[in-house]
């Protein structure tokens, strides 16, 4: 009767935890669960920046306010059931942002979200950098959806 080693046992479960660091350095599930996570948010701004181009068109103005993890309706257009949150934002870290000009009917607006992948720039957005708002850039937001045309000089001044 044969049987194993007690070296033989510890060389195969040595070279199986070996093999096993490897493969999760190789997978990286948590650089996949954030990239998951990131295009989540890009569509969830992609279809938020949607219902504001179908209000804009229906009302010549884009909505003072967007009141995200609601409904939204205006008269009897409901634009979306439940405008989506940033599931973070339940822990006050990542809730997306709506920004537009202050006038009494709105000609712009900037969607605002943290996304943990951005390839290539530290800010993933069509704005020029210098037009970015430097309070919500300082606090980590890096990803933006644009409407209209922003007029710069009052959006990089705009903070929490």
């Amino acid at each position: 009767m044969s049987a194993f080693t007690l070296v033989e046992l510890v060389v195969v479960v040595a070279m199986i935890g070996i093999l096993a660091s490897v493969m999760i350095g190789i997978l990286n599930p948590l650089g996949q669960i954030q990239k998951v996570r990131d295009s989540q948010r890009e569509h969830d701004l992609t279809q938020v920046d949607a219902s504001l181009d179908a209000y804009f068109n229906d009302n010549g103005c884009y909505p003072k306010s967007l009141s995200f993890g609601n409904s939204w309706s205006h008269g009897s257009t409901i634009y979306m059931t439940k405008v989506p949150q940033d599931p973070a934002c339940s822990r006050g870290t990542n809730c997306y942002v709506y920004l537009m000009d202050n006038s009494n009917c709105p000609q712009w607006n900037v969607l605002l979200a943290k996304v943990s992948s951005t390839a290539g720039p530290k800010i993933s957005c069509i704005l020029d950098p210098s037009c970015f708002p430097v309070g919500y850039a300082n606090l980590g937001y890096n990803y933006c959806v644009v409407s209209g045309k922003q007029d710069c000089s009052i959006l990089s001044q705009m903070s929490p």
